[in-house]
């Protein structure tokens, strides 16, 4: 009985009740947390490993994990129409970062996490948080991803491809300084954000004159089943005041390093207002998930509406349920039913992926050009910590900053993180 009681208390505290299934990159603390009670009355560790490194106090009020990330990819790239504009092939870091995530005194929550690369240590997640403060839940103040979509939200490394979407990186927002706030209902099945930004260089630095936002984002769960099939939507807005009045869009067609073969270059606006849509519908081992987003700019003689769709499925072909945060409203982590290590026998977790891609930057006398994309991906992860991904990308632009033509890109990517 006093376990049941400790055990109870300790997923109020953390937040894991209204959490089912809870395993985002902010707050996968407090499943860790819920996960590794033992089944006695011995005093608990103050250290262990699951996924990662975590560190707690005896009392489990305050609680820190380690993070880290390193995706290592090799590239092929062919192509007639651009020869000579791109490079044939290539190794290259995707990513390196360092990180800490927790949360102190049972409400306090934290995260500093900063990306390696080329010498600099650029900021990515570094704010404060406060949680249960009421009808407005959570706020999270410092440098974050804004709320803005499914695909540019959930963590990269939890994708089905390599990269998200060219649709999705044209119209991404990234991460700013500023504060927002977050409150779920019925166990997750209605999400709501809401939160003002300012526009910031790699370094969290406001960048320019003006660069305000508001964002805001509605998720909800119509279907959900106990038989790990589920039907999600969500509608996100943004209003902002572009840095010294300019703003673009642009995207590149695959590896994270090729050239951004369709763009508009700088516009000039008074307004930039986006509209994002997105559905996901699992139904055991297969997702089907869609996105559309539009981008309305005026200002200064222009008035301009770009667009971008694109439709994805996956299938765990081992049999394995693509996990769901409920409190974040993305993809977390997989967990293979065999990890490939346990054993000779053990196959890991092996997956297929097909997107489809379409991207219109072009509109009202501005030429950005238009993007049809199709990726196909096969993913072997050999436990919930490694994985490896390979993709193949045929991309079709036409009146592109590059020109005109085809491309098709070979992407292997060796993935560790925790």
């Amino acid at each position: 009985m006093r376990l049941l009681l400790r055990l109870a208390a300790l997923m109020l505290l953390c937040g894991y009740a209204r959490a089912e299934n809870d395993t985002s990159i902010e707050h996968d603390v407090e499943l860790y947390l819920a996960n590794v009670e033992s089944f006695s009355d011995a005093p608990q560790p103050a250290a262990f490993f699951k996924d990662g490194v975590v560190l707690r106090t005896p009392d489990g009020r305050s609680m820190l994990r380690i993070r880290a990330r390193m995706l290592q990819d090799f590239y092929e790239v062919k192509s007639d129409d651009f020869e000579g504009q791109m490079t044939d092939g290539g190794a290259y870091m995707r990513q390196a970062r360092l990180g800490v995530v927790g949360y102190a005194h049972e409400r306090l929550l934290y995260m500093l996490e900063y990306e390696f690369r080329n010498g600099e240590a650029r900021t990515f997640d570094v704010f404060l948080g406060l949680d249960d403060i009421g009808p407005l839940g959570r706020v999270i103040v410092g440098h974050q991803r804004e709320p803005w979509g499914l695909d540019g939200t959930t963590p990269l490394p939890f994708i089905a491809l390599l990269e998200r979407a060219p649709s999705t990186r044209a119209f991404a927002l990234g991460r700013s300084l500023g504060i927002r706030f977050q409150e779920m209902y019925w166990q997750g099945r209605l999400t709501w954000w809401a939160g003002v930004f300012r526009d910031t260089d790699r370094f969290a630095r406001p960048r320019g004159e003006g660069g305000h936002a508001f964002t805001a984002k509605i998720t909800g769960l119509p279907i959900r089943t106990r038989e790990d099939r589920m039907l999600h939507v969500e509608f996100s807005f943004t209003l902002r005041n572009p840095p010294d009045g300019k703003t673009f869009f642009t995207a590149r067609h695959a590896q994270a390093n090729g050239p951004r073969i369709v763009g508009t270059g700088d516009i000039a606006a008074k307004h930039d207002t986006r509209f994002a849509f997105a559905s996901a519908l699992r139904i055991d081992s297969f997702v089907l998930q869609a996105e559309g987003y539009i981008a309305r700019v005026s200002g200064a003689g222009t008035q301009a509406t770009f667009y971008g769709v694109y439709v994805l499925a996956s299938y765990w072909i081992t049999g394995e349920v693509r996990r769901w945060s409920n409190r974040h409203a993305v993809w977390g982590r997989t967990n293979p039913l065999r990890n490939f290590h346990d054993g000779a026998d053990g196959p890991g977790a092996w997956m297929v992926a097909l997107r489809y891609d379409h991207l219109d930057l072009t509109d009202g006398g501005v030429v950005g050009g238009v993007l049809d994309s199709v990726t196909l991906g096969v993913t072997w992860m050999w436990s919930p910590n490694a994985r490896v991904k390979l993709n193949f990308v045929y991309a079709d632009v036409e009146d592109g900053p590059q020109g005109t033509g085809t491309i098709f890109n070979s992407v292997l990517r060796f993935q560790f993180d925790f």
